[in-house]
């Protein structure tokens, strides 16, 4: 799951073309908006602007200046596009003027600071304009602080929201479960990020990929969340999250590609139900108290790469904990098995002796495997 995805806003857009004209009427207060949008950053670092901003003033239209794009007919704002530009300080509020803008790429700067409620408020200031058609919220890889606004729940269309990898901080606004067009939501690595997971999250009956990694929420995961049929990934990894896995909750998962748990406190048996997520492959678990067998029926996942259970309580120190190996061996595209620091106990099956001479159910295409326990 890509995490390399900086601060933007991202607006699909058809008609961006740009045209030269007098600043008039409502593209002045476009004008206006980036002049607020240049000042912002100024007094964020205190210093001189970008020299991508160098030419940002009167002597050319606002249409003119570099990474600014306006539509050829009305000389509004529909895009602006400022990758890795040097840019610091603060997200100036007033961005929220651009009523026509589709795409706002922000990617690769030093920008900090809290994020502005006005990003998500339908009426905008002054002029009270709406940015209905926001579909794509990029603000990761950045400083910001504060917490995540609850007005960004009023974003109509809203498809992508990633605010991975700020230093955002409180709970996990339960108005997202408004966000019924979403996507795809990352939070991931916002390590102030603390509380429970909103049950509302469920309400996102379109979301495909969820990332609530490397936070401090603690408590279960909401019954509603398992709801979610349309989820790809699902990653909640590196918190304190506990309870048990429902036995049956990968039954209403059929197109799930990814799980990861890892690194927190459930308990409570291996579901067998695993096999009917059919497209998985990835099963990252380790690091819990996960106990019993390894279900066997695993081994009717033929996409599953990835099997990382170590640091559990797996096993029950009975001759039947290694059953689920040869079940494995029906798992042809497995490459990494990791099975270390658990309770298995028992002679290591024949599968795992690698001469092909000595086994015709060797793991051939297996890159790593780990069954140390300390």
């Amino acid at each position: 799951m890509a995490r390399s995805l900086t601060l933007s806003l991202l607006l699909v857009s058809s008609s961006l073309l740009l045209s030269p004209a007098s600043s008039s009427g409502e593209d002045a207060a476009d004008e206006l908006a980036l002049v607020s949008f240049k000042s912002y950053l100024l007094s964020g670092d205190g210093g001189s602007p970008s020299s991508s901003l160098s030419s940002w003033n009167a002597s050319g239209h606002h249409c003119s200046w570099p990474g600014v794009v306006c539509n050829r007919r009305s000389n509004r704002v529909v895009a602006l596009r400022l990758p890795s530009s040097n840019l610091s300080g603060l997200i100036s509020p007033f961005l929220g003027n651009l009523s026509f803008l589709r795409e706002l790429y922000l990617g690769g700067n030093r920008l900090s600071g809290e994020i502005p409620p006005e990003l998500g408020r339908l009426r905008r200031l002054q002029i009270g304009a709406a940015m209905k058609n926001l579909v794509y919220l990029y603000l990761g890889k950045n400083n910001l602080t504060g917490a995540i606004p609850r007005s960004l729940a009023t974003l109509p269309r809203i498809k992508h929201l990633f605010l991975d990898e700020n230093t955002l901080s409180g709970m996990i606004p339960p108005d997202l479960g408004n966000l019924t067009t979403l996507e795809r939501l990352n939070l991931y690595g916002n390590k102030l990020l603390s509380g429970d997971i909103p049950p509302s999250l469920g309400q996102l009956l379109n979301l495909r990929e969820i990332d609530l990694g490397l936070n401090g929420l603690t408590g279960a995961i909401p019954a509603s969340i398992w709801n979610i049929s349309t989820l790809t990934v699902f990653s909640v990894q590196f918190n304190m999250l506990s309870g048990t896995i429902p036995p049956d909750v990968f039954n209403t998962l059929p197109h799930l590609t990814e799980i990861l748990m890892g690194n927190n406190q459930f308990h409570g048996n291996i579901p067998a139900s695993l096999a009917n997520a059919s497209d998985l492959s990835l099963i990252q678990l380790n690091n819990n108290f996960l106990s019993g067998v390894v279900p066997g029926e695993i081994g009717r996942l033929r996409n599953l790469s990835h099997l990382i259970l170590f640091s559990n309580l797996v096993g029950t120190e009975q001759p039947n904990d290694w059953g689920f190996i040869t079940a494995l061996t029906n798992c042809s595209q497995l490459i990494d098995l990791d099975l270390t620091d658990n309770k298995l106990r028992g002679a290591l099956p024949v599968q795992f002796d690698l001469d092909p001479t000595k086994s015709q159910e060797a793991f051939l295409k297996i890159l790593a495997i780990s069954l140390a326990y300390k």
